[in-house]
């Protein structure tokens, strides 16, 4: 089926979808947007839409309409465990980097003490 989208700016190879209307958009456009053409348009299909989420996206390389389907889970998804756990990691990292800061600056404390006594 014909349908006009609208897709964001990105550098990415696959776009987020900000509006499908139809093709006569592109003659008589309201919106700011920019529309092109796809031929390739169907309406998502969804097992169960109280728990799944349908996202529009376009891959530029391919120059293929799709949908994301995005299936509701009753815990946190894995991908959001995994930027909390790497966020938890990145402070340890900070809290090492900065304890590692402190003894070099003692080190060179101590070492300029040492040279003051030596070449004293």
């Amino acid at each position: 089926m014909k349908k006009a989208i609208s897709i964001e700016e990105t550098s990415k190879t696959v776009a987020r979808v900000l509006s499908i209307a139809e093709p006569e958009i592109i003659e008589c456009n309201p919106t700011q947007n920019e529309y092109f053409i796809i031929e390739d348009y169907e309406e998502p299909i969804i097992d169960d839409p109280s728990l799944h989420k349908a996202y529009a996206v376009y891959d530029k390389v391919k120059k293929q309409f799709r949908w994301m389907i995005v299936k509701y889970t009753i815990t946190a998804p894995d991908g959001v465990i995994e930027v909390e756990d790497l966020k938890n990691k990145n402070d340890e990292l900070e809290t090492q980097i900065t304890l590692e800061k402190a003894k070099r600056e003692e080190l060179e404390n101590l070492i300029a003490e040492m040279a003051m006594v030596v070449y004293a």
